[in-house]
């Protein structure tokens, strides 16, 4: 079970209402002042000076309290870290929740005003992140230098995409007629008609391609290169075999009948040629996802098309693709098994064991057309094809990704129970590691849902509980509210209640947070009067208690009937009674009311389960660390998270060793002024291993990672601190330089991947869908864990292939990510010391406060997936500088305090410790750029280029200085359209700015520091298909081995497509909120040796965006704004 814990990870009390992370409204204090009011304007005179100065003091004091409690929130999301001699710290935001929200922001004033429209900039709107974004952009495609002499052949080749008449003269250069020489070639071309009857059927082919109308113009005729091209190779260039091979695989291919005979006759041996020729063609096209697709609609009508048989066909080709590279043999399916067999009755390789069960599975797969006729280990090998992963043994990612995903199951997770301080010192050298010890530190943040979809659920929730307590008490007899206590607080306080209750019920429009108005006092009043009228007089033999009530009650309604125009009077009585003698509608409110109806706890549990959650963000922490716990936690944070939502769980060591503070004092120098001068060599260097685990949901698909990251940290820098000695005091002002700081970090993990899917109508993702996923994904995993009935990588691998071939979701991929920091920075430090003597050594030890300014030249990082059905590639490139300030106690050994004054002297170490930091302005921003694959094809709607900000001037200047956001929300999503004139698209550009400053506003309302602000924008479908068609012509050129001045040619078509501005669309605005946990303890002065330890959550936040289907058609009408010196 999984326990609810408060904002610092804390177990909670059985009393809900202990737990509140809200500050209330200071309820007491309006009763307090409503009887104050109601007593001066009885007597006037009553209002003496002590009077008033009591007044005026009680009234000040919750201001000033509350004042205290918005700094300290304010605080709390700031990133704080702390520095000790045993260890730091670090505490990254608190969890942002609903009803702190600022939906009215009348009072909110944006900083700039609009900014003249900018240069448009590739996929970014800020010139100063625009470097950033082509860093980013330009590392997808690595830089070579291109031949000139090859310029001219490259670009008839790429004409050839687009031009009709070079394309007929493309595929004339690339077949013969069987000529038997020059002359007669020529000749015969001169007057054969096949060459153009080729082309016109390769064209048609392009025609007949789904979503034709949608092929960029510069690569209409892509497929019909590659056409020509695998056939050239595979017909060895002799183009009446390519008509018939074409005219062949129009028949279908199919393993189990063959168009061809098997008799040996001399047609047959050309009917043969053909039937070889057809496989291998559809062998070459199938490298590349597009060829693949053009294969399967000439020669897949009657391919399996169950599931998970299904893939059959495109294991089986490509694995004998890489047989026939490997030994030269036939390309039908017969010579290609006869190979393999022959493969594995010898003594092969482990990579041509791996192709030959892979052919070996897929046919007997295309032939069953049921994934139940396959043993695992078949099961295994289908997978394996169907993600790509064409190579096996050591070293390869298929091989890595078997050990990992082993590991994780039958060592990491089982091994989180057993980390404590027993396996501490392991865990910081990097042995016996596990990130889900990390898990005790709670899920913040990741299990909540944007603000926007939070509120709707928040008022549904509390308007449910209401009613279900307000029709449970109208159809009982209220017995217990009849009966009268002995004394009455009881009875007036449930009576109160009860006619509350229905005054909420009563409303038409019920919102969490509502308050009571004066009309609901009146009402209320009213009500209670009624229930008191009700009640049933003490009999005769009821106690003095009980009359004396009844006769307290009586009173109480006199009182509220004097009170029944009177408001004031109203709520000055009834107050005190109400539930928590609060007025609002609140998550205190109802557990009290719920409190006393228990027998109802079923029917409102979901509800007040949901509203604990956004209320008060409860992380989301395991009863325990075994793997049934650990499982329910994730079960828990499947069924809420949303896209953008991710936790990363960080677990192992670092060691290292520092010289910070090391000094020499030259007091000799300045002896007559008192001052003693002290240069300062600061040098920091630590590494170590971390296991690591990630948990989340990208815009196009949910992820589980597992791995290890290793991380070295490199510090060279150099100071000065002047002081004066007064007696044993030491006032002094410390400069430090950091004149260089490098951050390296590695990743390598595996991940089990769920793609997000459309819904059947385009109206959006199909969440319920994915959600499902992510359970059976838990569940493959975690029993596995408990079952420890693994034994081997290939145990692993085929127990997850028996649970996921048929998902077409589903995919597994070898991860690798890399992320290196460069940094400088000044710091300066101010504090008192006093000084004690200890031998020859004296011990300085005083307060400090500092300020220091750190500016990352560099931070940029990548992230590959290798293989793999759906892929992600991911590029950032960032700078920028933050300030942080600092409090603390600096300690410090160095010489005796009786050494002599005019000496210069060498100083030990210095550490500031305890130590507090506190980042109080952030200017960084990340330009980052992801690209998705399906089967090897960008998905375009989840491929994007984010440039993100951590301060909101930054953010706010980028989007109000581009006229394509407001050109794009500007827009009449019914009807979408581009202006076509001046007045028309001055209308657009005011509607669209108007939209996006109340985003800013909101944005700004609501903006704590461990939030990020993002722009977004999609790749276009032209262009996405255009970067498929340079991405086919490179794998096909790489896999002929093609001369390199040729790949780098299409490589640099691609990428200047990839940077082009009108290859991307603008479509959202973002803001994410981080809140992080990190703990490490350890050895911390001079030599460092600490255990690391941290948990971070990340959600969505504010968006403003389009739906899918809206962005699908502004995409196929979109036209950049002209440039500034166009117009």
């Amino acid at each position: 079970m999984v326990r609810p814990t408060n904002e610092d990870g804390i177990a909670a009390v059985d009393h809900a209402f202990e737990l509140t992370t809200i500050p209330s409204q200071p309820h007491a204090q309006s009763a307090m002042q409503a009887q104050t009011q109601q007593a001066t304007q009885t007597n006037p005179a009553s209002r003496t000076l002590p009077t008033r100065l009591a007044s005026a003091t009680m009234q000040s004091i919750p201001h000033s309290l509350s004042g205290l409690r918005k700094q300290a929130a304010k605080l709390g999301h700031c990133d704080i870290e702390t520095t000790s001699l045993i260890g730091n710290g670090r505490r990254f935001g608190q969890t942002f929740t609903t009803p702190d929200s600022k939906t009215s922001t009348d009072n909110v004033r944006l900083s700039h005003a609009p900014m003249p429209y900018a240069t448009r900039q590739v996929a970014s709107s800020s010139t100063r992140t625009q470097l950033d974004m082509v860093r980013a952009v330009g590392a997808f495609v690595p830089s070579r230098p291109l031949a000139i002499a090859d310029a001219a052949t490259h670009a008839f080749a790429r004409s050839a995409l687009h031009d009709r008449g070079v394309l007929d003269n493309f595929i004339r250069q690339n077949f013969h007629t069987g000529a038997q020489n020059e002359a007669e070639e020529a000749s015969e071309v001169e007057s054969t008609d096949d060459v153009g009857a080729l082309a016109q059927r390769l064209v048609g082919l392009c025609d007949a391609a789904a979503g034709a109308p949608t092929v960029a113009p510069e690569v209409r005729f892509g497929e019909a290169v590659a056409w020509a091209d695998a056939l050239a190779e595979a017909t060895g260039h002799d183009v009446g075999l390519a008509l018939r091979v074409i005219e062949r695989l129009g028949q279908g291919l199919d393993v189990n009948a063959p168009a061809s005979g098997e008799d040996a006759s001399a047609s047959s041996e050309g009917a043969n040629d053909v039937e070889r020729a057809a496989w291998r063609t559809a062998q070459l096209m199938s490298g590349t996802a597009n060829g693949y697709d053009a294969v399967k609609r000439l020669a897949g009508e009657r391919w399996p098309s169950m599931e998970g048989a299904c893939y059959a066909p495109r294991v089986m080709l490509r694995a004998a693709d890489a047989i026939v590279r490997a030994s030269h043999c036939a390309a039908d399916p017969s010579a290609v098994l006869a190979r393999a067999q022959a493969w594995k009755a010898s003594t092969p390789t482990a990579e041509q064991t791996h192709l030959a069960c892979m052919v070996e599975a897929s046919l007997k797969l295309w032939n069953a057309n049921d994934v139940s006729a396959l043993d695992p280990s078949e099961i295994g090998s289908v997978l394996a094809g169907r993600n790509g992963f064409m190579t096996d043994g050591p070293g390869t990612p298929l091989a890595k990704v078997k050990s990992r995903l082993l590991k994780t199951i039958n060592t990491s997770i089982p091994r989180a129970s057993d980390s404590g301080w027993k396996t501490a010192l392991p865990r910081i050298v990097g042995r016996k590691k596990s990130a889900f010890t990390a898990l005790s530190k709670g899920i913040y943040s990741a299990h909540l849902d944007i603000v926007e979809k939070e509120r709707p659920m928040l008022n549904a929730s509390a308007a449910n509980i209401v009613r279900t307590l307000h029709t449970a008490l109208a159809q009982s007899d209220a017995e217990a509210d009849r009966h009268i206590h002995s004394d009455a607080r009881p009875t007036l306080n449930a009576l109160v209640e009860r006619a509350e209750l229905a005054q909420w019920a009563g409303r038409s429009e019920l919102d969490y947070g509502a308050t009571l108005d004066d009309s609901d006092y009146l009402a209320i009043a009213s009500r209670v009067v009624g229930l008191i009228e009700g009640l049933r007089a003490p009999g005769e033999s009821a106690s003095l208690g009980e009359r004396e009530a009844m006769q307290s009650l009586r009173h109480f309604a006199v009182k509220l009937r004097a009170s029944r125009t009177d408001a004031a009077l109203a709520r000055a009585a009834l107050q005190p009674h109400l539930a928590k003698g609060s007025d609002v509608l609140d998550l205190d409110m109802l557990e009290t009311m719920a409190g006393s109806m228990a027998h109802l706890a079923e029917a409102t549990q979901g509800d007040f389960k949901n509203l604990r959650r956004i209320v008060r963000a409860e992380p989301i922490v395991p009863a325990n660390l075994s793997p049934a716990a650990i499982r329910e936690a994730l079960d828990e944070l499947a069924s809420t998270i949303k896209s953008g939502g991710k936790v990363m769980l960080v677990d192992g060591g670092q060691v290292g060793i520092s010289t910070s503070g090391l000094s020499a004092n030259v007091g000799k120098l300045l002896t007559a002024a008192g001052i003693v001068v002290s240069p300062r060599l600061n040098l920091r260097a630590r590494g170590g291993r971390q296991a690591f685990f990630e948990y989340g949901r990208r815009t196009a698909c949910f992820y589980f990672t597992a791995g290890s990251q290793k991380r070295v940290n490199f510090e060279a820098g150099g100071g000065l601190q002047v002081g004066g000695d007064y007696l044993l005091l030491r006032a002094g002002v410390t400069v430090n330089v950091i004149a260089y700081q490098a951050d390296r970090l590695d990743r390598n993990a595996f991940s089990l991947i769920l793609a997000r899917r459309m819904k059947e109508d385009g109206s959006g993702f199909d969440d319920k869908r994915l959600q499902r996923g992510m359970v059976d994904i838990n569940q493959f995993v975690f029993e596995h864990a408990q079952a420890h009935d693994l034994t081997n990588g290939d145990d692993a691998w085929n127990a997850l292939a028996r649970t996921f071939l048929v998902n077409d979701d589903f995919s597994v991929v070898w991860n690798d990510q890399t992320q290196r920091e460069t940094h400088h920075g000044v710091s300066v430090t101010g504090g008192l010391t006093v000084k004690a003597g200890i031998g020859e050594t004296s011990l300085r030890i005083g307060p400090q406060l500092g300020y220091a300014y750190d500016y990352a030249s560099r931070n940029q990082g990548t992230s590959e997936d290798t293989n793999g059905t759906t892929a992600v590639e991911t590029h950032r490139s960032g700078r920028g500088g933050r300030h942080i300030v600092s409090a603390g106690v600096t300690v410090s050994v160095g010489d005796s305090p009786h050494a002599i004054k005019d000496s210069a002297s060498i100083g030990l170490l210095s550490a500031d410790s305890p130590l507090m930091r506190v980042r109080v302005r952030d200017r960084q921003h990340m330009a980052k750029v992801s690209l998705v694959r399906e089967e090897g094809r960008l998905v375009h709607r989840v491929s994007y280029a984010d440039t993100e900000f951590m301060h909101f001037n930054d953010y706010a200047d980028a989007v109000r200085g581009d006229e394509r956001w407001a050109l794009m929300f500007g827009m009449d999503l019914n009807a979408p359209r581009m202006p076509d004139n001046p007045d028309e698209r001055h209308a657009m550009l005011e509607r669209g700015r108007a939209r996006i400053d109340a985003h800013l506003l909101e944005v700004k309302a609501n903006y704590r520091q461990n939030q990020v602000m993002f722009h977004r924008f999609r790749l276009r479908e032209h262009a996405a298909k255009a970067l498929d068609t340079y991405a086919d012509r490179i794998a096909m050129l790489t896999a002929r081995r093609a001369p390199s001045d040729e790949i780098a040619h299409w490589e640099a078509d691609y990428a200047a497509l990839l940077e082009r501005p009108d290859s991307w669309l603008p479509v959202e605005f973002k803001v994410y909120e981080r809140v992080s946990r990190q703990s490490s303890p350890g050895l911390n002065l001079g030599v460092r040796a600490t255990l690391e330890q941290s948990a971070t959550g990340e959600r969505e936040l504010i968006s403003m965006i389009h739906k899918p289907a809206q962005l699908d058609a502004i995409d196929r009408i979109w036209q950049d704004p002209p440039q500034a010196d166009d117009r």
